[in-house]
């Protein structure tokens, strides 16, 4: 039943633009689960009886600040169920140099928050997975600029709240690498108006995953 629905879904996106498709995927599968919801909490009751393994990636994440490409970086540390649920937290900062439009200043964009997150996986065969991580952030977005004396300054500093849905997912190549992809949506839901038009953007990810949490586990499993 599950395949035939994800089937479903990819024919129904096809004809989309890369975006708009994305943003399908993300509310569509969140409604998947939500239409499954008995055994959708049957699975995560019964993943919390297992022994939890450490939950440790870097990961980035792909979009777009007034229009120019965006990079955000994050660190999580959390804790693996049974290799379906994984809750943690994480820290996320913006890598990418964007700087303040028609300002002689030249300030620049700093953005960083912390993260609480929930990731279930829904559909897991052979060298495939499929995830859908929540997060959501509580952070900060300024800019800062070096004045005439060289003194750092920061200005239009703002709090936000935000809220990321999106769906992931993996090809593992070999045990401790995979190739990851994914696509959302990053929603500023607390925050000044310049915030929320320039950080809310979609998001995508493609890219190699070296797989932490496989490394380790392989490093402290028992032998037989």
């Amino acid at each position: 039943m599950a395949e035939e629905r994800i089937r479903a879904m990819i024919k129904i996106s096809l004809p989309m633009p890369f975006i708009v498709k994305g943003i399908f995927f993300v509310l569509l599968l969140q409604f998947f689960v939500g239409n499954s919801n008995a055994q959708f909490l049957d699975s995560i009751k019964t993943s919390f009886n297992y022994k939890p393994t450490v939950d440790f990636r870097i990961d980035t994440r792909n979009s777009f600040i007034t229009h120019f490409y965006a990079r955000i970086i994050g660190i999580k540390l959390g804790l693996d169920f049974n290799k379906t649920v994984k809750v943690g937290v994480g820290y996320n900062w913006l890598s990418s140099e964007i700087y303040k439009q028609n300002d002689k200043n030249n300030a620049q964009l700093k953005f960083w928050y912390l993260s609480p997150y929930l990731e279930y996986t829904f559909y897991r065969k052979e060298k495939w997975e499929l995830s859908i991580p929540v997060l959501l952030g509580f952070g900060s977005s300024f800019y800062e600029r070096i004045n005439s004396t060289g003194h750092l300054v920061i200005t239009d500093k703002h709090f936000m709240t935000l809220y990321e849905p999106y769906m992931t997912g993996q090809y593992k190549i070999i045990p401790w690498m995979g190739l990851g992809f994914g696509v959302g949506y990053r929603l500023i839901i607390i925050g000044s108006k310049e915030s929320y038009s320039q950080l809310s953007s979609p998001i995508y990810v493609l890219k190699i995953k070296v797989l932490l949490g496989e490394i380790y586990r392989s490093m402290t499993r028992k032998p037989k």
